[in-house]
Parts: C-alpha cells; structure tokens; sequence
C-alpha cells in the first residue's frame, strides 16, 4: 500500500513538472532554450580547463536557482493542486509513522522475548548445576567450582582450587612461605559459607584470595609491609613505583581486628571496582553507625590492615598501577578507603596510595575526620572448614 502511493506520488508530482515546464515554454521560448543549452562550454583558444568547469558549475547553479524559483512561482499560483499534494503528503507520512509504532512494537516484544528466554536458559543452567552440585554432595565429593549471575547479568566463576593454588603462588613469590604453607590442601566449605559465598557472587564480588589465620597475620606484619609496600615492583614506571611507605605506629601497635575466625584461614571476597559512593564522606562516628548499618544489611565485611596490604599488592601486578587504592582531589574518582575491620581505641584505621609522595600511607582518623575522598571498600569473609 505505502509504495503504491509512493509511486503515485512521484508520478503525481512528475506529471505537475512536465505541465509547469511546458507552460513555460508556452509563454517563454528563452525557457525552452535554457534547457536545451549544453551543460559544459568547449574549450576557447587560450582557455584553461579549470576555468571552464568553475564557469559551467556557476551556470548550472544560475540555470537551476531559476528554474526552482519559477517552479514556486507556478505552485503558488496553483493553490488546489498544491493542496491535493499536501494532503497525500500528510496522509502518507501518517501511514507511515503508524508503520514506524508497529515496527518499534515488534522489536520491543522479541527483545523483551529474547530476554525471556535467555533467563529460562539460565535459570535451567543454575538448576542443572544446583542438581549435579548435591549429587556430587551425596557422594561425598569436594566441591571447588561455583558459578552465578548478578543482578546485572554477569557471570563470576570461582574455581576454588585455582584460587588456592593463585594464592600460595603469590605469597611464595613475596618470600611469605609460612603464608603459603598455612593454606589448607583440601578446601571444604560449609552450608553456611557455601551460601555466604554465593551471595556474595550474586552481589557482584568478582575477586578472591585465601588468607591464614589472623593470628600468623599479625606475627608476620613486618614482612608483609616490606614485601608488599616497600619492596619494588619491576617493569613499572617511575610515577607508579614504591618508596618507603609510612605506617603509623598507633595502628602498627594497638589495632583490633573485627569479624575474623580465630585460628584458622578463610577466604577472602571483594569487588575489584570503585568504592561504593554511599561510603564516602562520614566521619568515624557515622561510619560506626551507618556504615557498619550499611556493611551489615549488605552481609559484608570490611577489610583490615594485613588484608589492605595484600590486595593493593595483587592488583597493582594485575593492573600494573594504583588505581585500585589512589587517593584523588576528586571523590569520586578517590579509592581511598577506610579499614572497618581493623580499629584503634580512638577511631578507625585507613589506607590509600599516595600519588604525590609515591607511597602507601595508613594512618587512622578520629570521631570528627572525614573526606569526600575518604570511603570504605566491602570484604565478604568466607570461613573454611
């Protein structure tokens, strides 16, 4: 129907020329001879090529302002012609945005239905795998592969076993071997920790480590500063290099750490993105009411000092810079970060990279410090078994 009147439209309008130019003619010979006049001039002795083509073109824009001009003269004259055109304009173009909803409607509707499907897929997918989870259970086997969607469709996978294997590796190329040694050859979870780690998973904690106890943390602090904060990293620019970190001796010394199983290892989940913006610009004593409201509804954990140390370390080798932890001017480009979970008598412990001294710094901040730069990075803790 719509290329029906198309053509109509274009045959209408054709027709309307052909009559306007033969009146033209009719009443104007001198028309009749401007279109039969040949577009290019030929060549005159001592004539350059370009000044010709320049002098055509000029002619043809004239020839054509002229012949537009008279074309409005003569629509303008024709009112009910003009009329019965618009009308067909206006009824086409009416046609066509109702095609144009239609069209819109249709991709919304497979869209909305592509996504349907998607989700059956993937919700059969997490069944088949919850199934063949428990059957393995059953059998006594060690589960190490967990596998869920966030809430933003993407996937993290953890492979248990890859991560311990990663992690002893780590800390055998920092000289930490009583950390690599401590880790558990065999990684078994509980109900709890299992469900505690994929929520965490859903929640978007896409990065993992596993630690010793606290208790071979706290023993091995001097080293972990040197090996981790102090010592280069090779290959890395100037700008981006260590020099000797500043540790302040009240949180060396007389720091508490929170919500940690005593005497054994556990994992250690976090989300390799930004600090959450909600966590920034409090004072301590609203980051005691409200953040650990905030870190306690979303089931997280904060980090310590100990813990602080080793991810900055991992994701500088990973990223092959600071932006993990660099403070900035800027809030919200700041990943300068309360540790929650370890704490001083007076306040709480806090830790950045320092672009312009090149440096880590952790100090600790009292019940009226706060920063628009200043937040806190969530940590879930998974206790193994």
């Amino acid at each position: 129907m719509v290329k029906n009147k198309n053509i109509k439209l274009c045959l209408s309008g054709a027709n309307n020329q052909i009559i306007h130019q033969r009146k033209l003619e009719d009443e104007n010979p001198a028309h009749s001879s401007l279109r039969q006049k040949p577009l290019f001039k030929k060549k005159q002795n001592g004539e350059k090529k370009d000044t010709i083509k320049k002098k055509s073109r000029n002619e043809i824009k004239d020839r054509l302002a002229e012949f537009l001009k008279q074309s409005d003269e003569w629509w303008n004259t024709h009112p009910a012609e003009r009329a019965e055109m618009d009308k067909e304009r206006l009824a086409l173009e009416e046609e066509n945005k109702g095609i144009n909803v239609w069209r819109q409607t249709l991709r919304e509707t497979l869209a909305e239905r592509k996504e349907a499907e998607a989700e059956i897929v993937s919700r059969g997918e997490r069944e088949r795998r919850r199934k063949e989870l428990e059957e393995k259970r059953a059998r006594g086997e060690l589960i190490s592969s967990f596998t869920e969607i966030t809430r933003e469709g993407k996937e993290i996978a953890f492979d248990l076993e890859q991560i311990r294997q990663e992690s002893r590796e780590f800390y055998q190329a920092h000289n930490l071997e009583e950390f690599a040694n401590a880790l558990s050859e065999e990684i078994r979870l509980s109900p709890e920790s299992e469900a505690r780690l994929r929520k965490a998973m859903q929640n978007g904690f896409d990065r993992a480590i596993f630690l010793p106890g606290i208790e071979l943390q706290r023993q091995n602090q001097d080293a972990l500063i040197q090996e981790l904060a102090a010592n280069p990293r090779p290959g890395l620019p100037n700008q981006e290099q260590y020099t000797a970190p500043y540790i302040n001796e009240v949180v060396k010394t007389e720091r508490e750490t929170k919500n940690r199983p005593q005497g054994k290892g556990y994992l250690l989940l976090y989300n390799s993105g930004s600090i959450p913006g909600s966590t920034k610009g409090k004072t301590f004593v609203s980051a005691k009411e409200k953040l650990d409201k905030l870190f306690g509804k979303g089931n997280w954990d904060g980090l310590t000092l100990e813990e602080y140390l080793v991810l900055q370390r991992q994701e500088l080798e990973e990223r092959g810079n600071h932006s993990f932890d660099s403070y900035s001017d800027v809030g919200a480009e700041s990943q300068w970060t309360w540790l929650l979970d370890s704490r001083v008598s007076s306040g709480c412990v806090g830790a950045r990279w320092s672009p312009g001294r090149r440096r880590v710094d952790v100090g600790w901040f009292g019940s009226v410090d706060s920063g628009s730069s200043l937040g806190a990075r969530p940590a879930v803790v998974v206790p193994i078994l």
